[in-house]
């Protein structure tokens, strides 16, 4: 049992070794393709080389040459120790070489082949085989693949609708940089992304694939830095306009609160709330900003601004309101010392009243007599219609 299982791997060993020596026997070296890179349909292209056989070739086996070229044409001229042996053309995505051919056991062989054809038209830009070379049996199977060579075949009208579209992108970016220039916004950095988008969007126009998709990939980026300084330059300015309207409607809040006595007045409370939610908003807005998050940034800012908006606007209003009524006193203090006010009043008018008694009943006049016997002084009595007169 162990002896027929140590032959049968033997077997097997030698299987591998014929196998392994009959592809590692054929070589095909360089292979010269005109035009190099990438193609567009249609385009014309040839292809040379040379197959160089080491060992001698199995009789049953073939050398199978394909491309996917549209309107190939095949040339080969075997060589036996040097000696051309011109093999008739022959068109068709496979050439083929059978092992009758170049069995050859005391002889060096060599196949010279020429290949011509044009480059394939694509729905979609893929790569395309120029040339493959392989080693097969006679039912066509692969033993070995030799060699293959390949070419990125292009579909020109993908450039083109690339190009559309990032025109599209760039002309959107141009429409924002003369927005937000009428905003007062400092637009110079995304001016010069936009400017470099443009250039490298006229180059790619003009230029091959695979020149023109590197072109593309630039102003992409270019697009796409214009927007987010577009998005700072906007945070920016917006932040900052922020922080005045807020920084105005504080200096507002301490006249009224100082000059105009109005600490306490519940008129103030809703602006100072206010006022608080827009310091917030500005200040989330920097947060964003100072983290790279521009998108945001830009939001947050927009929220701070019209939040400071209101705030200012309601400040101007309350203090036009009390300008304009000539009040704004604290009230407050004023009722404190209101019992004290009625109080002195009170006091005044007491004493203005006796006095006013105490002329009347007295005459206020000097050398006053003293009273009568029963504590009234005497009257004289005076003759005629008018004797009481001067009691009343």
């Amino acid at each position: 049992m162990n002896t027929c299982i140590y032959y049968l791997s033997i077997v097997i060993l030698l299987c591998g070794m014929v196998a392994t020596g009959s592809a590692a026997s054929v070589d095909a070296g360089y292979i010269k393709i005109q035009p190099t890179g990438d193609l567009e349909a249609g385009t014309p292209v040839t292809a040379d080389f040379t197959i160089n056989f080491y060992d001698t070739f199995p009789i049953d086996q073939e050398i199978s040459m394909t491309t996917d070229l549209v309107d190939p044409v095949w040339k080969a001229d075997i060589l036996i120790d040097g000696v051309k042996n011109p093999q008739p053309s022959a068109s068709g995505e496979t050439y083929k070489i059978t092992g009758w051919l170049l069995e050859y056991p005391q002889s060096e062989v060599q196949v010279v082949v020429s290949l011509s054809g044009k480059a394939p038209s694509v729905k979609k830009s893929e790569d395309k085989t120029l040339v493959g070379i392989y080693v097969v049996n006679t039912s066509g199977r692969v033993l070995d693949t030799v060699k293959e060579v390949t070419a990125f075949v292009v579909n020109a009208a993908e450039i083109v609708g690339e190009v559309s579209d990032l025109q599209t992108k760039v002309q959107e970016l141009n429409r924002a940089v003369s927005e937000y220039k009428t905003l007062g916004i400092d637009t110079s950095k995304a001016e010069e992304q936009l400017n470099q988008a443009l250039d490298s969007i006229k180059k790619a126009e003009s230029a091959s694939y695979s020149n023109a998709k590197i072109l593309m990939t630039n102003a992409q980026t270019f697009f796409d830095n214009g927007m987010i300084y577009l998005d700072y330059s906007y945070a920016d300015k917006f932040i900052n306009d922020a922080k005045n309207n807020i920084e105005e409607a504080d200096s507002i809040i301490d006249f009224l609160k100082t000059e105009k006595r109005m600490a306490s007045d519940p008129r103030l409370a809703p602006i100072i709330t206010t006022r608080e939610f827009a310091a917030e908003y500005a200040q989330n807005a920097m947060d964003l900003y100072n983290k790279g998050l521009s998108s945001d940034a830009k939001i947050k800012s927009t929220e701070a601004y019209e939040k400071s908006k209101i705030l200012l606007n309601e400040t101007i209003t309350l203090q036009e309101e009390i300008e304009s009524a000539g009040i704004g006193v604290d009230f407050s203090g004023v009722l404190s010392l209101l019992p004290y006010v009625v109080g002195v009043i009170i006091i005044v008018l007491v004493v203005v009243g006796i006095l006013i008694w105490n002329q009347n009943r007295g005459g206020g006049g000097k050398g006053r007599k003293p009273p009568g016997p029963y504590g009234k002084p005497k009257k004289k009595a005076k003759s005629g219609k008018n004797r009481y007169d001067e009691l009343f």
